[in-house]
């Protein structure tokens, strides 16, 4: 089922590791670019890879391999250098790994069963407006 009120308090709280649960999680980052428009800002790909061999939230392991699909990333340092923003787990391509298109702990959660009943933290489902639209169009 979902996440119980204190696990999802402790998510808000950094206590969310997934790698308590895919303990051989791997981010495969790539293409590492400093944005010309916004000083300090750098943005990357990750790819994350891991198996399902822990317990992770209340559900138990069963050995499954979760591949999410790829994520824009990024962060703005400040002139001494410190990290003073960061942006993780936006989807640049939800038809790619086995997270139902979720990224960051929006798909790891759902992975293991453990999704918050919001359409946020679900598979993307497009809506009657969109599918007419889709068949009406070029």
């Amino acid at each position: 089922g979902p996440l119980s009120k204190q696990q999802y308090i402790d998510a808000l709280g950094g206590k969310f590791n997934p790698a308590d649960g895919f303990p051989d999680l791997i981010g495969r980052q790539f293409g590492f670019s400093a944005d010309p428009i916004e000083p300090g800002r750098v943005w990357w790909v990750s790819r994350p890879v891991g198996t399902f061999s822990r317990p992770f939230f209340g559900a138990e392991p069963d050995g499954r391999r979760i591949e999410t699909p790829p994520q824009a990333m990024g962060c703005v340092f400040d002139a001494a250098g410190k990290v003073t923003r960061i942006n993780v787990g936006a989807v640049i391509d939800r038809t790619q790994g086995n997270t139902a298109g979720l990224g960051g702990l929006f798909g790891f959660l759902w992975f293991v069963g453990k999704a918050p009943p919001a359409p946020e933290y679900q598979p993307f489902k497009k809506s009657w407006q969109f599918e007419l639209l889709e068949k009406l169009g070029p």
